[in-house]
């Protein structure tokens, strides 16, 4: 009898053990890549509105490096396919760096921006995006995503934004005619 209870209490414990294991190990190992389409919806406008939209991805980078990691890789490539998407192709992009709060503020500030250059790079190399179309800033730890924890691994990101073409509304030149342009 006791060593029934020995074997259970075991196995209880290793179960628990494995469960506890899964559960902060899981989120941490696996990185969600953001497919193109995904991406692509995120990036376009709604309907009437033209103004900027964004989206964040999980581009990671090892500390105090600027050079992609293979999940980084694999991440811009499903953003690539995205910037060279049909409803995307009119519309030119920030790629913005942030970095966390560790390290000194100038250090990663320009450490944001080699960042945010890699990312560049990387989509004119592999994928054609026009550099005309991309427009990089590093802001290093200036707008953190998570300003609780300065640290935070998520305060280490790339941040993608779409800036549309806005058109302004019909002007009425003096005649009273509707057109677009200058006003006479």
């Amino acid at each position: 009898m006791k060593k029934q209870k020995t074997m259970a209490f075991v196995f209880l414990f290793v179960a628990a053990g494995m469960l506890f294991l899964t559960h902060i190990t899981v989120p941490v190992v696996a990185q969600e890549i953001k497919r193109a389409m995904e991406i692509e919806r995120r990036l376009i406008p709604i309907t009437g509105d033209e103004g900027d939209r964004a989206v964040d991805l999980d581009i990671r980078f090892s500390v105090n490096q600027a050079k992609l990691t293979d999940a980084a890789r694999r991440q811009l490539t499903e953003l690539g396919r995205a910037l060279n998407s049909e409803k995307l192709a009119g519309a030119r992009f920030e790629i913005n760096g942030h970095t966390d709060a560790s390290g000194k503020a100038a250090y990663n500030k320009a450490l944001s921006l080699k960042r945010a250059k890699s990312v560049r790079d990387f989509l004119v190399k592999f994928h054609a995006v026009k550099t005309t179309r991309l427009v990089v800033h590093g802001y290093g730890e200036e707008r953190l995503k998570n300003a609780l924890e300065p640290k935070a691994v998520e305060n280490r990101r790339v941040e993608i934004i779409a800036k549309h073409e806005r058109r302004d509304p019909p002007a009425r030149n003096e005649g009273g005619k509707k057109g677009w342009g200058v006003i006479q």
